[in-house]
């Protein structure tokens, strides 16, 4: 075993999901013979760098991608306050984002007056960001299109990409095209989901095929300095239950206070750890008994649906067993209509919640969406279930 970023042998692994589906292959019809895959979850104790050691085709898993950031109120609520953020604080000019969805941040950053370019390597996804009248092309970022994204873009002076930088089973090759797209002084930006949270609220359930790597402050900036990216900013956001958000520059910048206190914060706790991931698995695995013992209690009472039909449902649906679950809701039209990957379980618009009234338990596989969810659907008169950061059952 090898580490993805630093290419040291010093990894340890910290758990072992046995196979499952890719959690974004929804099928029209029930498919329960599905491509099963593993994960198995590393550490490097050189980098810290917490990893998924399976590698799956890109084009698999992006080519027909089935989420649309547009459709969830609060990543486009998320969106559009960074897409101000980064306006009123840096003020730039071109804007590439690298893995654009459906132009969730580049409409808004379009709104205050900035050129914006967005790459996704999703055909499907591409076309809805076009269809908004954005600069949008589905192509695979980095040294391979190199040639063809400059011609497109020239220089720009702020490449972002949110949630999509692990995505990459070449970080150091995603870095090295960075530094050839940005101007001199440009900047960039990342949002990734961070590893302290992660830890926190045990979000074994965001460990899958998609996300291929999993950084604190400390790891993301033992890379970034690899490539001669120089931390400027860093913050700690609610997307996603806990993101880590930077700000970095090829110029050596005076950094705010907040980076030097998440460092100091992920020194005194231990974060980085071997032991503390050790002991991060053990809690994982209890908490997936914990919820399917009593989710398995709850069916005396009546059918239990899920809600949310993101890579968590999958996740726990499959880790967990929770075959029993009737339904899934999801709002978005790419997912509702097919079935959860390897199973026989439909996909639901939310209104069909109002027409059966046999579901007695709604269990939030969104839980990070937990409260808007409920708010949304006032007429249920069952119990609200979500799974983390602990099991928890309300009217």
């Amino acid at each position: 075993m090898e580490c993805r970023v630093c290419a040291s042998s010093d990894v340890v692994e910290i758990f072992a999901i046995p196979p499952i589906p890719l959690v974004g292959e929804f099928t029209s019809k029930p498919n329960i013979q599905a491509d099963l895959f593993p994960i198995t979850v590393l550490h490097c104790d050189n980098c810290k760098v917490l990893q998924i050691k399976e590698s799956i085709n890109s084009e698999r898993l992006f080519q027909e991608y089935s989420f649309s950031s547009s459709t969830v109120a609060g990543l486009v609520r998320h969106f559009t306050d960074y897409a101000t953020w980064i306006w009123e604080r840096y003020k730039p000019a071109k804007v590439l984002e690298v893995g654009c969805n459906d132009g969730v941040l580049l409409s808004p950053l379009a709104r205050h007056g900035v050129e914006v370019f967005g790459l996704d390597i999703s055909e499907n996804i591409t076309q809805l960001a076009k269809s908004k009248g954005l600069n949008a092309q589905a192509l695979e970022f980095g040294e391979k299109n190199l040639a063809k994204i400059l011609a497109w873009t020239g220089e720009v002076d702020f490449v972002t990409a949110s949630n999509t930088f692990p995505h990459n089973e070449d970080p150091n090759g995603f870095l090295e095209a960075v530094t050839k797209v940005l101007t001199s002084d440009g900047r960039l930006a990342l949002e990734v989901m961070y590893a302290g949270s992660l830890q926190d609220t045990l979000q074994w359930d965001t460990i899958y095929h998609e996300h291929l790597h999993f950084h604190s402050l400390t790891s993301l900036q033992n890379l970034l300095n690899r490539h001669g990216f120089y931390l400027e900013y860093a913050e700690i956001v609610p997307m996603h239950a806990g993101s880590l958000r930077i700000i970095a520059s090829k110029r050596v910048p005076n950094t705010t206070p907040e980076v030097n206190l998440i460092l100091k914060q992920e020194l005194d706790s231990g974060l980085n750890s071997r032991e503390n991931w050790n002991e991060f698995a053990t809690k994982c695995w209890n908490s997936i008994e914990v919820t399917k013992s009593r989710l398995t209690e709850r069916q005396k009472f009546g059918e239990i649906w899920a809600y949310g039909a993101a890579g968590r449902a999958t996740m726990w649906i499959k880790v967990a067993k929770l075959d029993f679950i009737k339904k899934v809701i999801d709002s978005s039209p790419l997912r509702a209509g097919h079935f959860m990957p390897g199973s026989n379980i439909p996909i639901v618009f939310p209104n069909e919640l109002q027409r059966d009234q046999s579901v007695k338990t709604i269990f939030v596989t969104a839980w990070n969406y937990a409260e808007g969810i409920a708010a949304q659907h006032p007429e249920f008169e069952g119990v609200w279930t979500v799974p983390l950061p602990e099991y928890s059952e309300s009217l």
